[in-house]
């Protein structure tokens, strides 16, 4: 089934469209961990997508806006905007 819940720390990490973690339920039950997407460079910022990130720009734009307030300005977005 689905569901939603609050995690304090995890709700903190900011969003990218294209993220270097991603949360995940290794054990099917409500503890959280973060995945590494990729080499993550020393003293960079952990940043999570808050939606489907294989969206389109204007797919993405859209629910980011509506969904959360914010226009998306992350380095993805940035190069597909030009």
């Amino acid at each position: 089934g689905n569901g939603s819940a609050v995690y304090l720390l995890s709700s903190l990490f900011n969003h990218s469209c294209s993220p270097n973690v991603e949360p995940v339920f290794p054990h099917n039950n409500h503890i959280v961990e973060m995945r590494a997407l990729r080499d993550i460079e020393k003293n960079e910022h952990l940043s999570i997508s808050y939606i489907d990130s294989n969206l389109s720009y204007e797919e993405r734009q859209h629910k980011l806006l509506h969904g959360y307030g914010f226009q998306c300005r992350c380095e993805k977005c940035l190069e597909e905007s030009l």
